[in-house]
């Protein structure tokens, strides 16, 4: 919020942003935090990084947090999961006043899809469209498919039934090939592109949000058996409850 607040303040802006946003880490099982998730990347980056260990996010849930960063203010008590009103002052159009460049990359679904608008300033975005029961395809899917059998068995509600949206998620994702067909593998190769293309504007801002590692869990197949316990033999979660 800092930030934002000196984004406001500053007549000129001489730095590049890029703002990265991954719904959800547990800070717990983050080696940076002393956990022992593998993250040799995130390690490396840290290494070269302030890293707070005392930070904390003021609206918890998807949309009220993306409503935090997209305006700088704290909306948790006035802004619910809701879209985003016209007269609420965004990050985004003050940064195009002050001359910088702004882009949205994003796959999450939930607060640019029905209206929500929380896109809105931006010079530019794009969306990766098929997180999460998006609706984007229409085509029909074997109920009796291993994957959608996976889905009925392990998930929130009854075994003989899918939880609403996980059918849109079978549909947008039975294209997979290979790692790369992943949402977030594609959210993150559109904003290299991007990097690549628009390197030369003086000032830009990027922000980059992707919905993984949030449910459902669809990890491909080498990074499931990579993580195994060895002594585990119960199904392997995709959408579990939480709590009873």
């Amino acid at each position: 919020m800092s930030l934002y607040r000196s984004l406001r303040m500053e007549k000129e802006i001489n730095m590049n942003i890029i703002h990265i946003i991954s719904d959800t880490f547990r800070r717990d099982n983050l080696a940076i935090y002393g956990g022992k998730g593998y993250t040799p990347s995130l390690n490396a980056f840290a290494d070269k990084c302030v890293v707070f260990d005392k930070a904390y996010v003021c609206s918890y849930p998807t949309v009220p947090i993306r409503g935090d960063l997209v305006t700088g203010q704290v909306g948790i008590c006035r802004r619910g999961w809701e879209p985003l009103k016209r007269d609420v002052p965004v990050i985004a159009t003050d940064l195009t006043k002050a001359g910088v460049v702004s882009m949205m990359i994003a796959d999450t679904p939930h607060h640019i899809n029905n209206g929500f608008f929380y896109n809105r300033g931006f010079t530019g975005w794009k969306w990766i469209r098929g997180q999460e029961g998006d609706c984007l395809e229409t085509h029909p899917y074997d109920y009796e498919s291993q994957d959608a059998l996976r889905y009925r068995e392990y998930t929130r509600t009854h075994p003989n039934k899918l939880p609403l949206g996980l059918g849109n998620h079978i549909r947008n994702t039975d294209f997979r090939q290979t790692e790369a067909d992943t949402f977030v593998a594609q959210t993150v190769q559109t904003a290299c592109d991007w990097l690549e293309r628009n390197y030369q504007h003086e000032n830009f801002y990027l922000m980059v949000d992707t919905f993984d590692p949030h449910e459902p869990w669809d990890a491909p197949e080498w990074y499931l058996k990579r993580f195994d316990a060895s002594d585990y033999d119960g199904p392997e979660p995709i959408y579990p409850p939480y709590g009873p």
